[in-house]
């Protein structure tokens, strides 16, 4: 089996995600940039608080244990998902339960009943992965991206089309409820039913409670990561400021956060077939770093010279205050890539729960408190910059970790990270300079197409010299 002639073409197919979705997720943030306001939003980045609370009950780890099982898929996948669904079911009550304390906390009723809507949606999350797990299995990635395509464009159809009828922020909660539904029909249809029991037996959910534990506790964590943001801000900030935080920061996640998404979809199967040869493991890191690197690099160089002219054109003004907070958040993201979701899948995929676990938890708090420093002290501004020196300091465990873990040295690990980014920090450093000292920044958010597009070639054109090495072995060779 060649996993790197797999590895590549699922790739290209997870690619899919973001080629297919990245067109209507910027229609759907268009639209609602148009109707909606920062205060609507910043309700929306309190619902996103409620995902963080929900992130532990969704999957609960049953997507990573059942990848562990590729040989006795059938027999033991029943029993592992009567588990997680007992699980995910307390999940669902005790959010239910708590529905109430959270409209009364961020003083909005309407909060009671989006909780309960999202809440009992998270059953079907679990109903979706062992289906999910079987392709990844047999390496059906050409079906996992149709599915992850399909249903984010389904999700952010539907928020685009509600919101441009007034629907204010239960577009988005109906959009993700979509995601959830149409996810979990399209893994379901055409395979073989899998079929749970009620219960499972004592023995069989101490079990799986017991190997499940690190990757509750770890997700938990990794969505502290990611969303704690939201909940630092929502207690330090009016909700217009924390809206306009979270439309800064969906700008950018819009744009690359699929990379991710797909690659997690990629790395945890590949990885977990070859988790016994560390060899194979530290060459398939090695690549993926330097193919990441390249095409991330790539993005979010486009990115920063087109998000000024873009945000101020779209939107004729309205969220000309969210440019300088997404070049901040998107400056940062090639590197994190490599760390997660690279480093952190290849742990999960050599059974490393319990390091992810622990290294997930610095990740978190130390996000929390660097936003909650910025916040307090510069407001946004401060926390968009806090977000930023922890995804470069912190936030770079996993990678070294992982590199630890499959016998790298950390100086060699360090110099791999460095020669991976090499190419994107001298030309962000050359776009910096450029900006800084011979346009002004003011100048540069101004500019039109025309400048702009006068920017950006060269650019390119130094980022493809600089990187060509990789660009033969990763596309020209491929």
């Amino acid at each position: 089996m060649n996993l790197t002639s797999i590895g590549r073409t699922g790739f290209l197919h997870l690619l899919l995600i973001v080629a297919s979705s990245r067109a209507s997720a910027f229609l759907a943030q268009w639209v609602m940039g148009i109707f909606l306001f920062k205060e609507d939003f910043g309700v929306i980045a309190i619902i996103s608080v409620i995902y963080l609370f929900a992130s532990g009950f969704k999957e609960v780890g049953l997507y990573q244990i059942l990848q562990e099982h590729r040989t006795n898929f059938e027999e033991k996948a029943p029993e592992l998902v009567s588990s997680a669904q007992i699980v995910n079911l307390t999940g669902v009550l005790l959010l239910l339960c708590a529905a109430p304390l959270i409209a009364h906390h961020y003083q909005d009723p309407r909060l009671l009943l989006i909780t309960a809507a999202l809440v009992l949606a998270m059953p079907f999350n679990i109903a979706a992965l062992p289906y999910k797990a079987r392709l990844a299995i047999s390496f059906d990635f050409k079906r996992i991206s149709r599915v992850e395509s399909v249903s984010v464009l389904a999700s952010n159809l539907s928020m685009a089309a509600l919101a441009a009828t007034g629907a204010g922020i239960y577009s988005f909660v109906a959009s993700q409820i979509i995601l959830t539904l149409t996810a979990f029909i399209m893994y379901r249809s055409g395979q073989a039913p899998i079929r749970a029991k009620l219960w499972p037996g004592i023995v069989a959910f101490r079990s799986f409670l017991g190997r499940a534990k690190w990757l509750v506790m770890s997700s938990y964590m990794n969505n502290v990561a990611t969303r704690g943001d939201y909940l630092v801000l929502s207690l330090v900030v009016a909700k217009a400021t924390l809206g306009l935080y979270y439309f800064s920061y969906q700008l950018m996640a819009a744009s690359v956060q699929l990379i991710g998404m797909a690659l997690n979809h990629l790395l945890l199967p590949l990885f977990s077939a070859i988790k016994d040869d560390m060899t194979r493991v530290r060459s398939g890191l090695q690549k993926a770093g330097e193919a990441l690197s390249l095409i991330s690099g790539a993005l979010c160089l486009s990115l920063l010279v087109w998000f000024p002219f873009v945000i101020h054109t779209v939107w004729r003004g309205k969220w000309d205050d969210a440019i300088s907070l997404t070049l901040i958040v998107t400056v940062v993201v090639p590197p994190r890539l490599l760390s997660s979701p690279l480093g952190s899948s290849a742990l999960e995929a050599m059974a490393r729960y319990r390091a992810r676990t622990l290294l997930s938890i610095i990740d978190a708090v130390s996000l929390i408190g660097l936003v909650w420093i910025g916040g307090v002290l510069y407001g946004v501004l401060g926390a968009c910059i806090g977000v930023a020196i922890q995804r470069i300091t912190t936030g770079m465990l996993f990678y070294f970790a992982a590199a630890s873990a499959v016998g790298l040295g950390k100086r060699s690990a360090a110099w791999q990270l460095f020669t991976h980014m090499l190419p994107y920090l001298f030309c962000v450093g050359s776009l910096g300079s450029f900006v800084y000292f011979a346009v002004g920044y003011d100048e540069y958010r101004s500019h039109g197409f025309i400048e702009t597009l006068l920017i950006y070639l060269p650019l390119m054109a130094l980022y493809a010299v600089l990187s060509r090495n990789q660009i033969i072995r990763h596309v020209l060779k491929r």
